[in-house]
């Protein structure tokens, strides 16, 4: 019966942080959690809403990285971790924490995308001209592939 409970509060919870009113989202969270405490989904979802609502990013984080424990091959909770890095203004951690997920995640193409979506992006090789010029976009093209094979040759 608990069970049935802490999904429908946990449910509402999710609902509620996806819609960008994490205030509201924390109360639900909290019961799911008080009521299924060994759930890894529920703990980092919690550290999520702590960080939106009350912004203590150390407890989020904590929160976060206990549910990382249970569970380290889930995607989802690499990227709660992240997400919580994120608001706190620590982009190198949530870097750092991605790439940490994609070596034991099963499903790692949730992380691909969010890793790109923050990765910070080199400069133009020619910052006079708009980073979307032809010029611009070609020699960036070489430019990457130089840098991996470079990379792949190191690792020889």
């Amino acid at each position: 019966m608990d069970h049935r409970v802490a999904r429908s509060q946990f449910k509402r919870g999710l609902t509620l942080l996806r819609g960008r009113r994490p205030e509201l989202a924390l109360p639900h969270i909290r019961q799911a959690v008080v009521l299924q405490e060994n759930d890894p989904h529920y703990l980092s979802y919690f550290g999520v809403a702590i960080a939106m609502a009350k912004q203590r990013w150390a407890t989020a984080e904590l929160y976060c990285q206990r549910a990382l424990r249970m569970k380290r091959d889930e995607a989802r909770l690499h990227l709660n971790l992240a997400e919580v890095y994120l608001s706190a203004g620590r982009r190198h951690d949530a870097v750092e924490t991605l790439k940490r997920g994609l070596q034991c995640a099963r499903r790692p193409s949730l992380l691909i995308r969010a890793l790109s979506r923050i990765v910070l992006r080199r400069r133009p090789l020619l910052p006079f001209l708009d980073r979307k010029h032809f010029l611009n976009y070609y020699s960036g093209f070489v430019r990457h592939h130089f840098l991996c094979l470079l990379s792949f040759l190191a690792q020889l």
